[in-house]
């Protein structure tokens, strides 16, 4: 056989097609597993990004450009360069459902996976398989880019559910500890909620919301 069959044409043809984000609110960890099942009814879309052309988005001490989401992966995957900056400190945590990997492209990176922690500069990669003890900040005081992502999808859609959370008043640790825990996030110390209480608290003050 040669040449492009109907079914490659039918692919091609959605290279770079615009998706928008499936409308479907998470107040559960069972929503969440729904959630990944429909991303699984969604057509696979074939990508090519110029930096330019990349989609990003800002958090406390860190930026995201999104190079594939949920909704073009068919849920198989989300992956962004995460940009993290000194006073980022994702503590240790893990998913019960979910992989996680990293690479990292500059700058260094302190990063715990399982019973290790290194400190590792460009080239480095970290696998945390589902239910694996994971932890990473930026070494020293400079910013740390790394390759992020994240199999199935879903794990972006916890931004949004935050976003959310804060429009409706519910900032404290326990609504924080369990938006986080219906997307698939255990942490190990209640302090990160506690922390994400607080950062949420200050950005609805600063918008003035």
């Amino acid at each position: 056989m040669s040449g492009k069959s109907e079914t490659t044409h039918e692919v091609d043809a959605r290279t770079n097609q615009p998706v928008q984000p499936l409308p479907f609110d998470v107040n559960s960890h069972d929503d969440y597993l729904r959630l990944r099942e429909a991303f699984t009814r969604l057509p696979k879309i074939p990508t090519l990004l110029r930096p330019q052309e990349q989609l990003t988005a800002t958090a406390p001490n860190r930026r995201y450009n999104w190079l594939l989401t949920s909704e073009q992966s068919g849920g198989s995957i989300v992956l962004h360069v995460l940009t993290i900056e000194p006073g980022f400190h994702a503590t240790e945590h893990h998913h019960p459902a979910e992989e996680e990997f990293f690479f990292v492209l500059d700058g260094e990176i302190e990063v715990t996976i399982g019973d290790r922690t290194v400190i590792g500069g460009p080239g480095t990669f970290a696998y945390a398989p589902p239910g694996c003890t994971h932890a990473f900040r930026p070494h020293g005081d400079k910013a740390c880019k790394v390759l992020h992502w994240n199999s199935p999808g879903g794990h972006e859609r916890l931004a949004a559910a935050q976003k959310r959370l804060a429009q409706e008043g519910r900032t404290g640790p326990e609504a924080q500890r369990k938006i986080r825990e219906d997307h698939d996030y255990i942490f190990h110390d209640d302090e990160r909620y506690r922390h994400a209480a607080r950062e949420a608290k200050a950005a609805q003050q600063e918008s003035g919301t």
